[in-house]
């Protein structure tokens, strides 16, 4: 039986294992050792933080799923605004677990003066998009981004450089 619970410091590096599965999943490559310890840290950080938290889903003492989200403000305008940030659950576990999840985080989320909760679902996963359907969140807006944290990735970083402080 599959119980879904708050993060304890303890779970982190399981937590980490799963982060590192969902790379592997989503791009092919597992997360690098800088980016695990960042994340490990980060984790470690919801344990007891107010604007952040992790949710784990738990069978037979196994870890086999996560679910992060966080609270932000802008610093001028009022209101704040709710995100599921990250959320992972190995395959064989997903059907129900993943829906808990989210349900857990935006009960969470719910007990700030929230006026929005929101996820970012990359445009060419179709899975993680008919999954946040299934949930009946709307699709309402796209992203665009610009990255200057992947020098490895050219076009990524001619982009990013084309913004230059003169």
């Amino acid at each position: 039986m599959t119980h879904i619970r708050a993060l304890k410091t303890e779970d982190v590096e399981q937590v980490v294992s799963l982060w590192d599965a969902a790379c592997i999943e989503a791009v092919g490559y597992p997360l690098g050792q800088e980016d695990a310890e960042g994340i490990a840290n980060n984790l470690r950080r919801t344990v007891d933080h107010e604007q952040a938290h992790c949710f784990v889903a738990e069978d037979e003492g196994i870890l086999v799923g996560f679910v992060t989200c966080a609270i932000s403000t802008h610093p001028v305008m009022p209101g704040a605004l709710g995100e599921v940030e990250d959320l992972y659950v190995q395959p064989e576990f997903r059907s129900g677990v993943q829906g808990e999840l989210v349900r857990q985080a935006v009960l969470w989320l719910k007990r700030y003066p929230v006026d929005i909760i929101r996820t970012r679902v990359d445009a060419d996963e179709p899975e993680t998009i008919a999954f946040w359907h299934s949930q009946k969140w709307e699709q309402n807006e796209l992203i665009f981004n610009i990255y200057g944290c992947v020098p490895e990735d050219a076009h990524s970083q001619a982009v990013w450089d084309s913004y230059r402080l003169d």
